[in-house]
């Protein structure tokens, strides 16, 4: 059993997280408020553990930028100059691991749709987490997750399409898409990237690595699963008048899935089904977008 400090508890994945942790360590929660550690990271300077020490710190908290210069410096604050600090208290509180959460949209081109203060500020943390323990006694997994999203509609916020077209199946409305509809996407169940979180832990993997679905998806295909979960009379329409939306990167590294052991993941059919049982079916219809 590890005594974990998980930073960001409250987001989307730490409340999934911190449950399966449970199971086998014993969690300390940080954050803004209702944890057992309180700290702001959008004020680096006053972060501040007290006397505690962990034998492991996870930093899944993120601010995910926006358009403004106030909300890229928020985001440039929160994702880059915070995670220094973080690491630096988790060497004073004697932690011999650092688990990063970052993004596979750390590696696109500076044209992507995906390059904004979210994927910067997090590209820029990786450079410092990486360069600041090479020489200090602490180490270091960043993980690189693809687009996440779970049974929940909280996950909407940040990956709309999938619960945007179960929504407009479900309705009974026609599902329109810009181009082809063979741009590719790629998600990641909650439920795997927490299993992959804790299979690092287990076997004290370190190192970079992407966290990405086996399998890719074209959005059309997501809008054919969606229609037939709903079995409505929704159709569906391609646009090739129109641009199609940039595709995700379709390469993916297994090697952490390999020395992990992690050979078994939620298909995005199976997801998307759970998402529409959960929130649709038994007549407890909600609103998604």
């Amino acid at each position: 059993m590890k005594t974990i400090l998980l930073i960001g508890a409250h987001s989307n994945i730490g409340q999934f997280l911190v449950g399966k942790l449970n199971e086998n360590h014993s969690v300390i929660t940080a954050g803004r408020s209702n944890s057992d550690v309180i700290i702001d990271l959008i004020h680096p300077e006053t972060i501040d553990f007290g006397s505690r020490q962990f034998d492991l710190v996870i930093h899944c908290a993120a601010h995910f930028g926006g358009s403004t210069i106030e909300e890229a410096s928020e985001a440039a604050t929160i994702n880059t100059l915070s995670s220094i600090t973080l690491l630096q208290k988790s060497i004073a509180a004697n932690a011999k691991q650092f688990i990063y959460l970052s993004s596979i949209f750390t590696d696109v081109e500076y044209n992507s749709i995906w390059h904004n203060a979210y994927s910067i500020s997090k590209k820029h943390a990786e450079e410092w987490l990486q360069f600041l323990t090479r020489s200090n006694p602490i180490d270091l997994l960043i993980l690189k997750p693809t687009m996440t999203y779970g049974d929940d509609l909280s996950f909407s916020k940040h990956q709309k399409m999938p619960y945007f077209f179960i929504d407009q199946a479900h309705q009974g409305k026609d599902i329109n898409i810009h181009g082809n509809g063979m741009a590719i996407r790629n998600y990641l169940h909650v439920n795997d990237l927490v299993d992959v979180i804790c299979k690092c832990i287990e076997k004290n993997i370190s190192g970079t690595y992407e966290c990405m679905h086996p399998d890719q998806i074209t959005i059309r295909e997501m809008a054919e699963i969606a229609t037939q979960l709903t079995n409505k009379t929704a159709s569906i329409h391609v646009d090739p008048s129109k641009s199609n939306p940039e595709s995700i990167k379709t390469q993916n590294d297994d090697g952490l899935y390999l020395k992990i052991d992690k050979t078994e993941f939620i298909s995005f059919a199976e997801g998307m089904k759970r998402i529409y049982e959960t929130n649709y079916l038994n007549g407890h219809d909600k609103n998604i977008c």
